[in-house]
């Protein structure tokens, strides 16, 4: 049986691919000379889009690929109707504590898993994207940062993110020793209340309680007005006890060593102390109470009424 010879056919099949990719290497350029131009139109403000955030990643990440725009459409779906209301930013990284020799490789026990949170009060429904000063942010006034269960600092808004830093999905941090960093967001009061940062609890387990009232604090010094949570009420009862305590126990101490050694370095130390924890008690709103009305009496210390 001969064979069919399709040589010229081959050869025809290979000249009319080139041709083909010659016309859409011909079509990219075009294509690319178009967004370039459309891009410099949009970043000179003579022309738009006619939609910010298309025109933001236009300019920022010189791309119109609509999915590249899906987590920022999905904050903005998130703040629409929230003015007014919290936010919360948990950001997740996960650290190197464990430097080990050259040939040791690097095990995922040498990460130490970190978790952060910022706190803030929306003062608008949109994302704040400024592609002159390349900036992206949520509106807020002030917002304040905490570290553990801890109040690190009150900083000044808008609230700064990089566009993919808060989305549906993790991001990968750039940095030396740091894996797995990731944002989630929380939009609106009864999310960011509704949050735990302890997924597993116990009956009884302070951690919450803690969280609870470090974030409250948090949101008080931002000019919002909550309700006290019952996790507060039962911390400030079991710190306003302590206080009481202490004052109590401090107060007999002081008046002994007064009495035997009224100039002493001891005398000073627990006058010192014993001041200290009035103040806190007033800090409590124990002014009332009976201790320390006499101890306010006995230190000389003017009524607040």
């Amino acid at each position: 049986m001969t064979k069919t010879n399709l040589a010229e056919a081959t050869e025809a099949l290979r000249r009319r691919r080139v041709e083909i990719e010659a016309e859409y290497q011909e079509k990219g350029n075009r294509l690319t000379e178009d967004v370039n131009t459309l891009r410099d139109r949009v970043k000179s403000d003579e022309a738009t889009t006619g939609d910010r955030i298309t025109d933001y990643l236009l300019v920022m990440g010189n791309t119109l690929d609509p999915d590249v725009s899906k987590p920022l459409r999905n904050i903005e779906k998130q703040m629409s109707g929230k003015k007014g209301e919290l936010f919360l930013v948990v950001h997740h990284e996960k650290t190197q504590t464990v430097f080990r020799g050259p040939n040791e490789g690097v095990r995922s026990s040498d990460f130490h898993p970190i978790v952060e949170h910022t706190i803030g009060l929306l003062t608008g429904e949109e994302i704040i994207l400024d592609f002159k000063k390349s900036d992206t942010g949520l509106p807020t006034d002030s917002y304040v940062e905490l570290s553990g269960s801890k109040q690190v600092d009150k900083k000044p808004g808008p609230f700064p993110f990089v566009v993919h830093g808060i989305s549906d999905f993790p991001r990968d941090a750039w940095g030396l020793g740091v894996r797995d960093s990731r944002q989630e967001l929380f939009v609106g009061d009864e999310a960011v209340l509704g949050y735990s940062p302890l997924p597993n609890t116990f009956p009884g387990d302070t951690r919450i309680q803690e969280w609870v009232v470090i974030r409250n604090r948090a949101i008080r010094s931002l000019g919002k007005d909550i309700p006290e949570a019952p996790e507060e009420k039962a911390f400030r009862e079991e710190c306003q006890k302590k206080v009481l305590d202490d004052l109590d126990r401090v107060r007999g101490e002081y008046k002994t060593v007064v009495s035997h050694r009224p100039h002493s370095r001891e005398a000073e130390r627990l006058e010192a102390e014993l001041r200290a924890l009035l103040t806190r008690a007033l800090e409590l709103g124990l002014d009332k109470k009976p201790l320390v009305l006499l101890v306010m009496e006995e230190m000389e210390v003017p009524s607040a009424s």
